[in-house]
């Protein structure tokens, strides 16, 4: 598929705490705003929900329980390696042949998805 280029223009500051945080992920800027343009295309909508009034961070709510949730993954998933090791896990995975390109992963999730029941 042909690629193009886009401009966003945003806060300096929180341009490089975004940047920061896609490379601890271990994604490019570029692959985090695409995966966030495949889930906006996907769904038909924002994937977020949208709000008048921010919520309070010490509601709960908000980045605190993204934040908590991530963690939550993390811990489950991941818990005890290093990123060193995940990082060289992904690397032999690729190596070994056993890596799918994104596309065919974000497919097999959107059949997936639309075989549920509502």
């Amino acid at each position: 598929m042909p690629q193009t280029n886009i401009n966003i223009r945003m806060d300096e500051d929180l341009k490089n705490q975004f940047n920061t945080l896609c490379m601890d992920l271990g994604l490019t800027m570029t692959a985090a705003f695409s995966v966030f343009a495949k889930a906006a295309v996907r769904q038909k909508k924002i994937p977020f929900e949208l709000t008048t009034v921010a919520a309070p961070l010490n509601s709960g709510t908000g980045d605190r329980q993204i934040e908590a949730g991530m963690w939550a993954f993390a811990e489950k998933h991941y818990a005890g390696r290093t990123l060193r090791e995940l990082i060289q896990e992904g690397l032999d995975d690729m190596e070994a042949g056993v890596c799918r390109p994104a596309g065919e992963v974000f497919k097999e999730l959107e059949r997936k998805q639309e075989s549920r029941p509502a």
